[in-house]
Formats: structure tokens, C-alpha cells, sequence
């Protein structure tokens, strides 16, 4: 997402529907990964690979990748920010984005009620643009050119850094597709009862693990305190602060 001031890389299922609301209420749009954008932005063949996937440019959605937009050299004097988050709890989230979402259902060529573990499957042995690791956003050779990198798990507290590091205006508001109140969290733990899938995400999502320095035994920590109550109302006591800067 490209802004006038400023670029903001929307990770898939990184808290950016919360993010991105905002930055488009406060601040002027100027390109996304759609196809019009695209051709703006100087793309004239959307059919050629990303890097080295087998599927095209134009089947991305709002989502753009930094090496597409420093390609271009539209990334020159903006300062640029994203989003990251424990691969193990991003890819059940992906699940639930996927499963919930034709547009999804279709491109990943699956019916709505695949399990957990197909799920996982497929999207390890089959290139999907929503699914992709999340280096391959940003680029391993571009992390140096990233000004922020904020956590999902410590959202609250980094978009706080963030709106003092560049006086941004953002309003977070806890988006769950899957869970209704904003009091209540799905344990994302019991998803990893086979070892087979964990070692399957492990894989898949090496380098993000490697690069982030993310574990599995950090994910099962955030989902153990997760679902607490105090956890709970300190989160959310910080999102009415956060709101108030």
C-alpha cells in the first residue's frame, strides 16, 4: 500500500484490517496490487511470475509486495513500515480467512470444509499469493530499507512506537473474522495436536521463522496467555489508550 508520505506493507492476516481502515480514513491512497494500479505503476504484463512462483502478478488483491513497489522506484523518501506474526498462529489464521472467503475457496481450488490439516497441505505444496511466506513480501535483500516491523503479538505496544516514530494517525480496533466479541480468543493450540503439521508449517515457513525469530514454543506461550482474562482487559485497555494518542 502506497501513500503519499508513506508505504505500509500489508502482510496477509497481520492485523493490517485494522491498520489499513485507518491509514484510509486519515491519509491519501495512492496504489494497491490491484490490476488498474498495476498497469499505473508501470506493470504493462501481469502475467509474468512473482519471483520465483508459478502463479502472476495479477493475482494479487491489495496486498503489494515491497520489491514490486522498489522496482518501480516509488519507494524513494517514504518511509516504510509493516506488520509481522508467529507463522503457527498466521497460518490458522489464514485458514479461517480462506475458508470463509469465495474469492479464496476459488483460487485455492477447495471446497469450504477441508480440514485444518488438508488445509496445510495444500497451501505448502501448492503457491498461493495469500498464503506465501511473509519474507517474500518485504524480500530477504530489502529487510534494511523496512524503517519499522512491528509484531502482532506485541500490537498494542508497537503501533504506539509507530504513531510516535512518524506521528501517525491509527485507530486499532480488534478485527476476529471467526470470533464475534471482542472479548473473546479462539486457543489457536489444539490446531498442533499432529506433529506432522507442525513440522509441516516449520518447513513451509522456515526462512519467516529464521528472519523473525519466531518458535513454536513462543506460539504456544501467546496462546496460553492469550485467552487469560487479565490478558484480556490489558489488551484492550491499551487499545483505548493507543486511540486516545
Amino acid at each position: 500500500m502506497i501513500y503519499e508520505n508513506f508505504i505500509y506493507i500489508h502482510i496477509p492476516k497481520t492485523a493490517g484490517s485494522s491498520i489499513r481502515s485507518s491509514l484510509n480514513n486519515n491519509y491519501k491512497f495512492l496504489y494497491n496490487a490491484s490490476e488498474e494500479n498495476f498497469f499505473k505503476m508501470g506493470y504493462q504484463n501481469l502475467n509474468i511470475n512473482f519471483e520465483n512462483y508459478n502463479f502472476h502478478l495479477k493475482e494479487f488483491k491489495d496486498h503489494l509486495p515491497y520489491q514490486l513497489i522498489k522496482e518501480k522506484k516509488l519507494s524513494n523518501n517514504k518511509y516504510k513500515f509493516t506488520f509481522i506474526r508467529n507463522p503457527f498462529s498466521r497460518m490458522i489464521s489464514l485458514y479461517y480467512e480462506c475458508m470463509g472467503n469465495k474469492f479464496h475457496l476459488e483460487g485455492l481450488g477447495v471446497e469450504k470444509n477441508i480440514s485444518f490439516k488438508n488445509f496445510v497441505y495444500l497451501v505448502t505444496e501448492k503457491s498461493y499469493w495469500f498464503t506465501i511466506p511473509m519474507i517474500d513480501y518485504i524480500g530477504n535483500q530489502n529487510i534494511d530499507d523496512i524503517d519499522f516491523i512491528g509484531k502482532f503479538e506485541n500490537l498494542e505496544i508497537d503501533i504506539l512506537k509507530l504513531k510516535k516514530k512518524i506521528r501517525i494517525k491509527i485507530k486499532h480496533h480488534n478485527y476476529n473474522n471467526h470470533v464475534k466479541s471482542k472479548f473473546k480468543f479462539t486457543d489457536y493450540r489444539p490446531f498442533y495436536s499432529d506433529a506432522k503439521i507442525i513440522d509441516k508449517v516449520h518447513s513451509y515457513y522456515e526462512r519467516d521463522f529464521n528472519q523473525f525469530n519466531y518458535t513454536y514454543k513462543d506460539f504456544i506461550k501467546f496462546e496460553t496467555n492469550k485467552i487469560k482474562i487479565i490478558t484480556i482487559f490489558k489488551k484492550y485497555l491499551r487499545r483505548k489508550l493507543i486511540n486516545l494518542i
